[in-house]
């Protein structure tokens, strides 16, 4: 028994530490390309610039009205930031801090993602119930794949490129959508409001953070089914990333094996 007990905390403490390393890197609402992070501000409309090595904000990037999501290229040079009640991404130029052009996606975008090699931009859109795939090559909008999960909040690539990880805010669920058949080929449940996506840099598993009840979920990211379940001590809000919701997971509660 002690050596089970000793085992489970190990997975916990993993797992955890998985989740932080993968959510930095993949945090769907902030988002870093060094020397700086990038923050959306929604009151004031903007996007901060925050220097890492000394915390400190170094300038303020104009948006638009609301921005949420916000995306980084990978090699440092342009920002892709949602825009809800323009029903934009605003594409800015991280040099000159300012806008370059926008484009349009349709009503209410919230979570935007970008592939590791920069080719696609993904934004989540409410009211139409579509991930809009943005060809960062013209910067225009390419196609859309509508998905059965409703509201989706948050739209993550995996690290291989392969899938769209999707959490639909009301309907409880994690939608899949395979890149090369741009098409949705899975729905995982979960549990109510799901909102944060991490991967493991291995992309064999992803973490998702449930705000309601209160649990992140480890899914097996290549069979689509759920691991298992950490339970947090308070809401697992994950509304910009998950490291929001490990924090309390941390000081809280074991793994729980699926039922």
């Amino acid at each position: 028994m002690a050596f089970v007990a000793s085992r489970l905390l190990d997975m916990k403490h993993a797992l955890v530490a998985t989740v932080l390393l993968a959510a930095l890197a993949t945090a769907p609402g902030g988002a870093r390309a060094a020397p700086f992070a990038y923050v959306p501000n929604e009151g004031s409309g903007t996007l901060s610039v925050i220097d890492t090595a000394t915390d400190q904000v170094v300038g303020d990037i104009a948006i638009g009205a609301k921005p949420r999501g916000t995306a980084i290229s990978p090699d440092g040079k342009t920002a892709y930031v949602s825009d809800q009640p323009n029903a934009v991404v605003v594409v800015a130029d991280l040099a000159a801090r300012k806008r370059s052009r926008t484009i349009a996606v349709g009503a209410s975008p919230e979570g935007v993602g970008i592939s590791v090699d920069g080719r696609w931009i993904v934004a989540a859109v409410e009211e139409s119930n579509e991930i809009v795939f943005i060809d960062a090559q013209t910067n225009a909008k390419a196609f859309a794949v509508k998905v059965r999960g409703q509201n989706p909040e948050h739209a993550v690539f995996s690290p291989d490129g392969r899938y769209v990880f999707v959490s639909a805010e009301d309907g409880g669920a994690v939608d899949i959508i395979d890149v090369a058949k741009r098409a949705q080929v899975a729905q995982i449940p979960v549990g109510v409001r799901p909102r944060g996506i991490a991967f493991s840099a291995d992309s064999r598993r992803a973490y998702v953070a449930a705000e309601t009840s209160n649990e992140v979920y480890v899914i097996d990211a290549q069979q689509f089914t759920v691991l298992a379940k950490l339970k947090a001590a308070c809401a697992a809000t994950a509304s910009s990333s998950i490291p929001t919701a490990v924090a309390s997971t941390c000081r809280t509660a074991a793994m729980r094996p699926c039922r």
